[in-house]
């Protein structure tokens, strides 16, 4: 379960692979806004984006605790 806007959501676990802590994400130019960087993971790029933004938010305050859900 993870919140946006004080709002609870919940991902099945089979469709949860990982949970990561704070990962190094490397931009990548001329993307959509919500659309962050990829992160580099066990031999792979993962796409990473930001969820508020996606629905049409402000942008996502970045935190210590912060964890990127791996779907």
């Amino acid at each position: 379960m993870f919140e946006l806007q004080n709002e609870s959501f919940g991902i099945s676990l089979k469709d949860c692979q990982r949970i990561l802590s704070h990962q190094k994400i490397t931009p990548v130019p001329f993307t959509t806004s919500f659309v962050k960087g990829v992160l580099h993971y066990r031999g792979n790029l993962l796409p990473t984006i930001d969820l508020l933004q996606f629905f049409g938010y402000s942008t996502t305050p970045t935190f210590l605790d912060q964890h990127i859900i791996v779907i």
